[in-house]
Parts: C-alpha cells; structure tokens; sequence
C-alpha cells in the first residue's frame, strides 16, 4: 500500500502506561522489634519512590488513606508529587482514625474487608504489595486466588523476596502437588520483586 499523504497517518510513540491506576498495599503499623522497624522504614522508601514514579508517569495511586506505614508512604508520595485527583483512596467505615482525607480523591467508603479487597482489584489495573501483618496476608491470598480462579486476571506483585519466601515456596508446593492444575507457573498468579528497579521493570 502506498501512503500518498502521510499527514493524514497517525503515529503513536507508546507511553509508559499513562492513565493506569496501581493500588498499593502492605503493613500500616510498625513492628514491635527494632530489626522490623528497620526494614519496614526500608520498604516505607520504597513504596514513596514507586508512588512518585507512577504519579509523575500520569498514572494513578490507590491506597486505605492510612497516614502510616507502607500505604502512609505511598499516599503521600503520591500526593507530593501529583495532584489529588491521581491519589486514590478507598475509606474503610468505620474509620480507624488516622485517615487524611484532605489530601486525596475518595472513591468509595466500604464496610467490610473482603468488599475493600475487591474494590481494590477492580479499579486498580495491577496490584503492588508490600510486607504486612494478618490483614495484608488475608488481601494477597484473596487476590492471588481470584486470579487462580477467574479468567480475568489482574497483576499481583509483592515486594520483598525474604519477607515472602513461606508464601511463595507454599504455593510451588501446592502447584507441585497438583492442587493447582490450572496453570503451569506461578507466575501466572503473582511475581515477586526485591528492589524498586524490579518493581519498575516488572510493571513495564
């Protein structure tokens, strides 16, 4: 095919997925140990460095609106470096009492920690998590099983290799054993990272 006037051809350089909105989960208080509280400052780094990556790529944050711990750094890594429309936030009722509403766009309140898990994976177009305790747990198993059992599959990504070596070797072990014979890797349901350059490259 000959092209007689190319200015009526429309050629799009690809972007670095603008307009893409990634939750990010993980712990919302400190460890009690000093060696806990170390890394999960690490980690709070993290989490603040990839929220200002994904605002500042036109791209959306979703977080609890929590002030503290891991969606604490990336709620105001977000709003520091972005405007309040790409800080997303879901509010869980009742409100445990550090939400900072002032800084941020509400979507929605949920009532119910398995309604927010699925607010969570429907608005979001990948998942970012980040060590935590029972509630963090409860969320990447939900969301690791939705995608075993749905066909529309949404990116899981957890943070912290060490951190989710049980988890991760629990779930070879139960794809090695067959009790998971709808895929062939884990990876289909997850993938695992160590360092905001992983991170970067794994959502690209």
């Amino acid at each position: 095919m000959k092209i007689q006037n190319i200015q009526n051809y429309n050629f799009n350089k690809p972007t670095f997925r603008a307009n893409k909105t990634y939750a990010i989960l993980g712990a919302s208080s400190a460890p009690k140990n000093e060696e806990g509280k170390a890394e999960l400052l690490n980690y709070m780094q993290m989490a603040s460095d990839f929220a200002k990556y994904v605002v500042q790529n036109q791209n959306n944050v979703l977080t609890g609106c929590g002030n503290n711990g891991i969606m604490g750094a990336a709620y105001y890594g977000a709003y520091n470096n972005g405007s309040k429309e790409q800080n997303q936030v879901y509010i869980m009722q009742p409100e445990w009492g550090d939400e900072d509403k002032e800084h941020c766009k509400v979507l929605v309140y949920t009532t119910s920690e398995a309604e927010r898990i699925q607010k969570f994976r429907e608005k979001s177009d990948e998942i970012v998590i980040f060590p935590g305790s029972c509630g963090t747990m409860q969320e990447l198993t939900t969301l690791i099983s939705q995608n075993y059992y749905s066909k529309d599959k949404k990116p899981v990504i957890l943070v912290g290799k060490e951190f989710f070596k049980a988890i991760d070797l629990q779930y070879k072990n139960m794809l090695k054993n067959g009790y998971l014979s709808k895929i062939q890797s884990t990876d289909e349901l997850y993938r695992i990272v160590d360092s905001l350059d992983e991170l970067k490259e794994t959502i690209e």
